[in-house]
């Protein structure tokens, strides 16, 4: 750029002391306002390992207390086998690898809460909770005939971008199930099925309780009724409770 004016040239050189102050000033706020936005990238970043940090070392301490519920000790072999499948499962979900998660299902967590179709499971499970990357921690819950475990899962901030897990903790209950010496899991609040297969015959009517399924907050049963008689079955109020015959009349 050429200056043909010479009032301007003249202005300029005259000034130009201060012209270099002013353009060194601009330099010198430009490079502390990226050494500020710098800083503040790096408390954001301590911020969240901090959070995120709370979040387990708090976890971690549950693990090292006893059970909520305990008939047994389990020794510790025992513990990192079961903690390693649930690490597996939760791997797996975490990397998109639903086969491998539905794989590791016991047979009756299947049936019972995706209908034994994996794509069930994968769209009320895996899309549902693993939306994006999930840390979780584990506590002992239940050892009984079984194992079962309380199962914290939370945003992983660092790739979530969120600064608070607050809204996306979740807490599921894992039990593990060894069957045949291969270890599959119970998911979903889900503990197990027992094998009753027992009956009664009362008045004529022959009740027959095959099994109960388990769940955190409620068991359910299958059984079946079957009349023996030529009269018809009908259930009495709760009031009086049970079961009645009538001949029709």
């Amino acid at each position: 750029m050429i200056i043909k004016n010479s009032n301007i040239r003249r202005s300029i050189f005259e000034n130009r002391y201060v012209i270099f102050i002013i353009i060194f000033a601009i330099i010198l706020a430009l490079y502390f306002i990226r050494i500020l936005n710098e800083n503040a990238r790096q408390k954001n970043i301590a911020k969240n390992n901090e959070i995120q940090n709370t979040v387990i070392e708090e976890s971690e301490k549950e693990i090292s207390g006893n059970p909520i519920i305990s008939e047994r000790e389990i020794p510790k072999e025992q513990k990192q086998k079961n903690t390693q499948v649930i690490d597996e499962f939760i791997s797996y979900c975490n990397t998109g690898e639903t086969q491998k998660a539905y794989d590791l299902l016991t047979e009756e967590c299947k049936q019972e809460l995706f209908f034994s179709n994996i794509q069930y499971f994968k769209a009320n499970y895996v899309d549902k909770i693993f939306k994006v990357k999930k840390l979780y921690t584990i506590q002992d819950w239940i050892n009984s005939n079984r194992y079962t475990y309380k199962v914290t899962i939370v945003d992983d901030m660092l790739s979530s971008g969120k600064v608070s897990s607050s809204q996306s903790t979740i807490e599921d209950y894992y039990t593990v199930i060894i069957k045949e010496n291969e270890m599959k899991l119970n998911i979903n609040g889900y503990i197990g099925r027992n094998q009753i297969e027992k009956e009664m015959i009362q008045n004529g009517i022959k009740i027959t309780v095959h099994s109960k399924e388990v769940h955190k907050e409620y068991e359910s049963y299958d059984i079946t009724i079957e009349n023996t008689t030529t009269n018809t079955i009908l259930l009495n109020s709760r009031s009086k409770g049970g079961f009645g015959l009538s001949s029709g009349f």
